[in-house]
């Protein structure tokens, strides 16, 4: 028995010296790959600004350099260093002429980066989202690259394909790759993807429509994120949203999406339908009481009164919010005979003054 006892101690001790020696030559091998970085980065921070200079007198970076960054930066090591020289200074103007120079070899490091793992070809995708307005000449070309990254990617990697997409201002390399994840029934939140086309470098109005259009085959998140993007920017899509609810031909998702551009955007003619929305109680009655805070009127406040009587507690508190937010009188308050709803309104009432406003989801 102590023969055991004292192998377990010695095996114990055995795992605790191999664990603090690993971590020992961990730590030395951080401080050695800092320092060759920084010393990487010094050269490359040293070569770029020798173009720089060159681009004064010249309309293009020497042959040489070209082929330096077509050899050197085929390893990610060396591509860190050199985003890490050119990051800092991606605001200044002759730094942008400098990777406008350079575009051609980003497109022949993309195809390269195609044999590479999946966090190396996501690095990769990353500085080229950075870099995407100066590589607009080679955008359409570099997109159908990027596509071929996507088969056994993560969702890291693909969304740093999508911010390279939006960025390029590849507006057939945004459609095709939303059409592809679509395809794929790859699940992508559509609030990221909204958040990411909002920043499309190109036609932003265009690239919508066309989305809009191509959306109708996609799974249900990306025809969302299409809603949210035209929601941040354009009151274009009015009569074509209002025809997609008017029709009854949508998911409660999309509806809910559509439901709050039109919060944003108030447009007139939908004004009884969302009444309605409230009186049915239908599903939808939540967003649409919420949605009436852009369409105020007597008719408006009467609908939403009697939603104050919903069995449905959101519905309930959206009528609330919204009534508050349009202002109601203590005469109004005085003729409400159930108690719920009094209750409801009083609590929207302090919840206004202790925030300064009703944020209602």
């Amino acid at each position: 028995m102590q023969v055991y006892i004292r192998l377990m101690m010695l095996l114990y001790l055995s795992i605790c010296l191999c664990l603090l020696i690993f971590n020992i030559l961990y730590i030395i091998w951080l401080k050695y790959m800092g320092k060759s970085r920084a010393k990487n980065t010094l050269f490359w921070t040293k070569e770029i600004d020798a173009q720089l200079q060159n681009l004064l007198t010249s309309a293009d970076v020497t042959e040489k350099h070209r082929k330096l960054l077509n050899t050197r930066l085929l390893k990610t090591e060396n591509l860190i260093a050199f985003n890490m020289a050119v990051e800092p200074q991606l605001n200044r103007e002759d730094m942008q002429r400098y990777l406008q120079a350079v575009a051609g070899t980003f497109r022949n490091l993309a195809i390269h980066y195609l044999k590479k793992d999946v966090t190396e070809r996501a690095f990769f995708a990353y500085v080229l989202s950075l870099y995407g307005r100066s590589l607009c000449a080679e955008g359409d070309r570099l997109a159908v690259i990027l596509l071929r990254y996507f088969p056994d990617s993560s969702i890291y990697c693909r969304e740093n394909v999508l911010k390279a997409l939006y960025a390029i201002g590849s507006a057939d390399g945004v459609e095709r790759a939303f059409d592809w994840m679509s395809q794929h029934q790859i699940s992508h939140p559509s609030r990221l993807l909204s958040d990411g086309l909002i920043r499309f470098s190109g036609d932003r109005l265009s690239l919508a429509n066309r989305l809009w259009i191509a959306s109708q085959k996609w799974e249900e998140p990306y025809q969302i994120a299409v809603i949210q993007m035209a929601a941040q920017f354009t009151d274009s899509f009015q009569e074509t949203f209002a025809q997609l609810l008017l029709s009854g031909n949508f998911s409660q998702e999309v509806a809910f999406a559509a439901l709050r551009y039109f919060r944003k955007y108030p447009y007139e003619p939908l004004r009884n339908f969302f009444q309605q929305l409230v009186l049915d109680e239908s599903e939808l009655a939540i967003a649409a009481a919420n949605a009436l805070q852009a369409y105020p009127g007597e008719d408006t406040k009467s609908v939403l009164l009697k939603g104050l009587c919903s069995r449905n507690w959101y519905v309930r508190r959206n009528s609330a919010g919204t009534l508050v937010n349009m202002g109601i009188s203590e005469e109004e308050l005085a003729h409400i005979a159930d108690k719920y709803a009094k209750d409801m309104l009083h609590y929207m009432v302090q919840l206004k003054k202790a925030k300064g406003g009703i944020s209602i989801a």
